[in-house]
């Protein structure tokens, strides 16, 4: 295997890491949706005392780690593209969109 077999393979590897990196970001969104919803409603329902606080406390803390998570793909993707941008040589958004 030669210097441009790897170089090939490296970008390729690049590019699907950032694929899966966008990917997930859009998985994670909607994950987060999901845990807002949820919370938005145990808030109602514990409003109106048909939940107790333990439940309340539970969708609180899946709604931000849901947003924790969210941050940590973002982080991932920029990480990715980095990378991506590193292995074509350029500089340029053009690289990233190809």
């Amino acid at each position: 295997m030669d210097v441009t077999d790897k170089l090939t393979l490296n970008l390729a590897k690049c590019k699907t890491d950032y694929a899966v990196a966008v990917a997930q970001i859009l998985t994670k969104t909607a994950q987060q949706n999901t845990a807002k919803n949820a919370l938005i409603q145990a808030t109602k329902e514990f409003r109106n005392e048909l939940v107790n606080s333990l439940q309340l406390i539970d969708a609180e803390h899946d709604y931000e780690e849901g947003l924790l998570d969210s941050i940590n793909r973002i982080y991932m993707q920029r990480r990715a593209a980095v990378a991506l941008l590193s292995a074509t040589g350029k500089l340029s958004l053009s690289a990233i969109n190809d």
